[in-house]
């Protein structure tokens, strides 16, 4: 991709990666699960993310999260959002994209995505599914985390 394009993908990769980081602290686990029971382990949290991380940790274009920050960039005068702002938001485009990439390549039976065993290849069926349809849920999440008013909450939903 051009290189006028570098940091802002760069900025786009940290944001991924702070947003599904296996961070078990309590912030995290109750803005991503909510409260859980003290006799569920991390193991299993942890199965349900790690399909949905290693696909984005493979990469891809990243086309859907800069173009928000594009548009972002041709309308920052019209919102109260700040720029830091905005790419804690690229989540939530990538992360329900990377939800219909697993689900569709286990409608497709699908062997490879981006060069790898797709997640129900090497997760199999069951956790690919429910990581894919976790990632959907979570997507919203940064959006419940940044500190601006409820009427723009609503408007980013």
């Amino acid at each position: 991709m051009d290189k006028i394009y570098f940091e802002r993908l760069k900025k786009i990769e940290l944001s991924l990666e702070k947003a599904i980081s296996f961070n078990f602290n309590e912030d995290w686990q109750i803005d991503s699960f909510g409260t859980l029971s003290s006799s569920l382990k991390k193991e299993y949290i942890q199965n349900i993310i790690q399909p949905n991380k290693d696909l984005i940790d493979l990469g891809g274009k990243r086309w859907r999260p800069l173009l928000l920050i594009l548009c972002y960039e041709l309308n920052k005068n019209e919102t109260s959002l700040t720029e830091e702002q905005v790419y804690s938001l690229t989540p939530l485009v990538e992360f329900v994209h990377t939800a219909s990439l697993i689900h569709d390549d286990i409608e497709d039976s699908a062997d490879f995505r981006r060069g790898k065993p797709a997640a129900h290849i090497t997760y199999g069926l069951d956790t690919a599914l429910n990581a894919a349809s976790w990632l959907y849920f979570e997507a919203p999440v940064c959006i419940n985390k940044l500190c601006t008013s409820d009427q723009l909450k609503l408007k980013l939903y």
